[in-house]
């Protein structure tokens, strides 16, 4: 799990493009990563993708970030995210 989010991007790096990966899950893993959904979206900047692994994260998320990508992300890669809202 942790090497599939690892390989999708370099996580709280920015890219060429100026967009950072930031990691959130509840497993204790080797590069820098929220333990909440909210914690990642706040440090979070326009253009972004906000990662989220498996498990269960109790709570609302409010995004005021414009540009923000927020995706679920499983290991055989597929995602899935049951989000309701409006931007």
């Amino acid at each position: 799990m942790a090497a599939s989010l690892l390989a999708l991007a370099s996580p709280g790096a920015e890219s060429a493009s100026g967009c950072a990966a930031l990691v959130v899950t509840k497993a204790k893993v080797a590069f820098p990563y929220e333990r909440s959904i909210q914690a990642a979206v706040n440090e979070a900047r326009p253009c972004d993708w906000v990662l989220v692994a498996p498990g269960v994260y109790p709570g609302s998320v409010v995004i005021r970030t414009p540009d923000l990508h927020l995706r679920g992300w499983i290991a055989t890669g597929s995602s899935s995210m049951a989000a309701t809202g409006r931007a």
